[in-house]
């Protein structure tokens, strides 16, 4: 059984192998990749990254700012636990 396809890259019409193949040759595929990663390059460029230690020190900042207005000595974890239960709301 023949299954003919029309390449998703260059258009041309080939013969597929199997049922999900959606390009002609290995080169469309590697053109296919190319764009896509350039694309999710740029995408990632524009929506700044946050780094773990720039959240880290949010939640510090919010946990020393709940202690001083509520009175209490949370830890990190009992902050963090509350948060996760509910009984505090960011």
């Amino acid at each position: 059984m023949e299954i003919k396809r029309v390449c998703a890259v260059c258009g041309n019409e080939f013969t597929a192998r199997n049922h999900n193949a959606k390009y002609c040759s290995y080169e469309c595929v590697k053109i296919h990749n190319r764009v896509k990663n350039q694309r999710l390059r740029q995408e990632q460029a524009k929506t700044p990254k946050q780094s773990r230690e720039h959240n880290l020190n949010r939640t510090l900042y919010n946990l020393h700012k709940y202690n001083e207005e509520n009175g209490t000595r949370l830890s990190y974890g009992q902050y963090r636990a509350k948060i996760e239960t509910g009984e505090i709301a960011i």
